[in-house]
């Protein structure tokens, strides 16, 4: 599996329904998409990130995977379409998508993402593979994203596969966000320990930041198995993500909500 930077500058290229697609995305949980890119290795399952350049703000905006191989097709510039000219394209899945980037260029050109060069000429240029584990990580802290996911996870949207150790970093184990996806398109964005909701606290830069909670601990399930995002995942917020985990094994959600309503009550 290979990773790819995808670029988009609005100022060559508006994304007039990128409202209505942002507003798909928080209902499903994902969204398809076809993109123009300048590479033809891409092939199903690749991860590709996609950054926004030209105008402010700039920065990571999107993930997602490729579900198909390169393809030509019309070119997305009417005139040139008009003139009979074609341009490469890959299909993709969206699993993560923001109006403001959660890692803007300047947190790009710090340690250790700070080795690649990130304003791109063409889409679908290689992310080098450190780079790619580096921004694999950031991408993870800054959007509350439960991390990476499995190559097919597109091919089977009702099984989502966790619990598989990464060889990379040892005592990670790897999560899917089409499953932390389907668990929010289900539960919605409030905390399900204290009821809070990052937009409600900060506005709508942090309306879509929350994390998701395994009910059974990925790290004592050991072995890969199906997660189930409605009984399985539960959307929590950082603080109470850490208290949870204060215990071993980890206080249940129930507990948790007790120790808010007590307080809430003195």
């Amino acid at each position: 599996m290979s990773t790819y930077l995808l670029g988009w500058n609005p100022s060559r290229w508006p994304w007039g329904e990128f409202q209505d697609e942002l507003a798909q995305m928080r209902r499903a949980g994902s969204l398809a998409s076809a993109w123009s890119v300048g590479n033809h290795h891409i092939v199903p399952g690749d991860r590709l990130f996609l950054i926004r350049l030209g105008v402010e703000p700039r920065g990571i905006v999107g993930s997602g995977r490729a579900t198909s191989q390169t393809f030509t097709d019309k070119h997305w510039d009417p005139d040139r379409a008009a003139d009979g000219k074609t341009a490469t394209y890959v299909e993709l899945m969206f699993d993560s998508l923001y109006k403001e980037p959660p890692l803007p260029v300047s947190a790009l050109g710090l340690p250790p993402l700070g080795g690649f060069r990130w304003g791109i000429q063409m889409s679908g240029v290689s992310i080098p593979e450190e780079i790619a584990e580096a921004l694999e990580e950031a991408w993870a802290s800054a959007t509350g994203n439960a991390g990476v996911g499995f190559p097919d996870e597109n091919a089977s949207p009702e099984a989502f596969p966790e619990g598989a150790a990464t060889r990379v970093y040892s005592n990670r184990y790897e999560r899917n966000p089409a499953a932390r996806a389907r668990c929010l398109a289900h539960y919605g964005l409030q905390c399900c320990v204290c009821e809070m909701t990052f937009e409600e606290r900060y506005g709508p830069l942090a309306a879509s930041f929350i994390q998701v909670h395994h009910l059974n601990p990925l790290a004592d399930v050991g072995a890969e198995y199906e997660v189930d995002p409605i009984r399985d995942l539960r959307p929590i917020c950082p603080n109470c993500h850490s208290v949870v985990h204060l215990m071993k094994p980890p206080m249940s959600v129930y507990e948790a909500r007790q120790l808010v309503e007590a307080r809430r009550s003195i």
